[in-house]
């Protein structure tokens, strides 16, 4: 538990604030993209991304987002200086760790973030 002031914050809520700063690097610089394969027709493979322009080593805010997504995904060696974060859809994730109000099953939300009234 961290104490700043007379505020105590939890870990969870220090997980869910990482949850909340990924989510709007992601929402502000990354990109989803559904692509199909030659060897499946009608089949899309699904693309998640965070580029970021590095030097030698990564750039420590793909780190940081990487710990945020507690471990999901890799950083990708550079391309003409440019590092990705990157997740394709085989790789195992759970929701719960990323997004607790996330759905678990279609049609059931677990609780999560209260709405603005008239939303």
């Amino acid at each position: 538990m961290w104490i700043f002031g007379d505020v105590r914050i939890t870990e969870c809520q220090r997980r869910l604030e990482r949850l909340a700063w990924a989510g709007g690097l992601f929402d502000g610089e990354g990109s989803t993209m559904a692509r199909g394969e030659t060897s499946r027709p009608g089949y899309r493979r699904l693309n998640v991304v965070v580029p970021q322009r590095g030097d030698s080593n990564a750039p420590e805010v793909l780190s940081r987002f990487l710990d945020a997504m507690n471990g999901m995904g890799k950083i990708a060696e550079p391309i003409d200086g440019i590092y990705m974060w990157r997740v394709l859809d085989d790789t195992p994730c759970a929701s719960h760790d990323r997004a607790p109000w996330a759905l678990d099953r279609p049609g059931e939300a677990t609780p999560g973030p209260p709405r603005p009234e008239g939303r």
